[in-house]
Formats: C-alpha cells, structure tokens, sequence
C-alpha cells in the first residue's frame, strides 16, 4: 500500500480477497451454501442513466448457481455518483468437485452493456 504518511499495519483489517472490488467473480462453493459479494460501482456515463441487470448463472450437469441482485436496478442522478450493490451466490447441489463454470452479471442501459464475468469452481 502506498501512502504518504506511516501506517501501523497491525491496526489495518484484513479485506477477504472475494470483497475487493474487481468488476469481476471468481467463487468457490458446495452444495447449501450461500457467499455474499458487495460491489461498489462508479457511473462513468451519463448523468442520468439507469442500469437493469441480467444474469447469465454458471450451471455445470444441470447443477446451477442462484443468484440475486440487490438492488437490480441501478439509477445514476451523476457522473461519477457511487452505488453499492450486492450479489448472493448459493447453491443447493454441489456440482463434481473441482468442476468449474463461467456466466455473467450484465448491466444493461440503453446505450450501454457493462460485463461482470463469474467463474465458479464447484466443490462437495
């Protein structure tokens, strides 16, 4: 970490590598699990754009990843206005370990489609 002044890393938490913000996925989950990802997204568009999301969900041997997004729908009043969102990944059935799949959390405005790929690795 670059900063400019001193930092006592023992007083800094640890960030689990699943909530930093990438724009993109990557889960490891069995079967009746559910994992939580928070996302902050920054509107580099338009002021007033709004984005409705679309789920591809990765699915392996008729074993699929559930997911919701909260909110689905994302309304910018700015440019550069912030909004945090949440995606809940879960599960019923694991598929063969360590099996993988990919989909796609899409935000789709009516000008734009904005891609969050997901790569899942299933295990039992």
């Amino acid at each position: 970490m670059i900063t400019q002044q001193r930092v006592d890393y023992s007083e800094v938490g640890v960030t689990a590598e699943a909530q930093l913000n990438y724009p993109s996925f990557s889960i490891t989950i069995g079967s009746y699990q559910t994992q939580n990802y928070t996302r902050t997204v920054t509107n580099v568009g338009p002021a007033y754009s709004t984005y409705k999301s679309e789920i591809l969900k990765p699915e392996k041997w008729g074993v699929s990843v559930n997911m919701i997004v909260t909110p689905s729908v994302l309304t910018f009043t700015e440019v550069n206005q912030t909004i945090t969102n949440n995606v809940e990944f879960s599960t019923r059935l694991a598929g063969q370990d360590g099996s993988f799949s990919q989909g796609y959390l899409r935000w789709v405005s009516d000008k734009y489609y904005v891609y969050s790929p997901i790569a899942v690795i299933f295990h039992s």
